[in-house]
């Protein structure tokens, strides 16, 4: 089994509103994205939340492999949210998929390639790539779950991939989604333009 971190705890600064309640398909951001995680084999979902939690929360969708988890240090920064993630992780887990919210444009089908090659490949970190260019969601192998918690919630999160560098399985595949990230509204609708998801 893979799980997934859904990282939406950010303040969205820059933004200038929480980005997982922008608009997407006319509901929240979030409630799009649960919904396409819930259509891949991910064996569990669990959306870390901080800034605006209690106005988030109720556009997650309710079902039985989504957790919805509190962040108290969520102004700490990233790393943090994903270390209290790996916290709720289930015990048989092989690897988490870590997906911030701000990511929400990756098809459904390409998840599930991710998360099939990953479990047929023994690598401590998977990336997805696309025209050469590394991008979301990586996946982490169990195994580098207690790096992860002995990291200050100051360091950047791709410390540890820095730290493996040599141990990445990069994977192209042809979804564009997975290099595309926003945030600025502009930069929000220029993707929302271009992509197969934006609608």
């Amino acid at each position: 089994m893979v799980s997934c971190i859904v990282l939406a705890a950010g303040a969205s600064s820059r933004f200038g509103s929480p980005k997982p309640l922008t608009r997407l398909h006319s509901r929240p951001l979030i409630s799009f994205l649960s919904e396409q995680l819930l259509k891949t084999q991910l064996g569990e979902i669990l959306v870390v939340l901080g800034a605006d939690a209690d106005a988030i929360r109720p556009c997650v969708c309710r079902d039985p492999r989504i957790k919805c988890i509190f962040n108290e240090s969520f102004t700490r920064g990233q790393t943090s949210s994903f270390k209290k993630g790996l916290t709720a992780v289930s015990a048989d887990t092989e690897g988490v998929l870590l997906l911030p919210a701000d990511t929400p444009f990756v098809l459904p089908e390409t998840i599930d390639t991710i998360v099939e090659t990953f479990l047929k490949n023994p690598f401590p970190i998977l990336v997805p790539t696309y025209k050469g260019r590394g991008g979301h969601p990586p996946v982490f192998s169990k195994t580098l779950f207690a790096e992860f918690a002995k990291l200050s919630d100051e360091a950047p999160l791709s410390t540890v991939q820095q730290i493996h560098a040599s141990e990445i399985l990069k994977l192209p595949v042809c979804d564009e989604g997975v290099a595309l990230s926003f945030n600025t509204p502009l930069e929000f609708e220029k993707i929302r333009n271009k992509t197969s998801l934006g609608g």
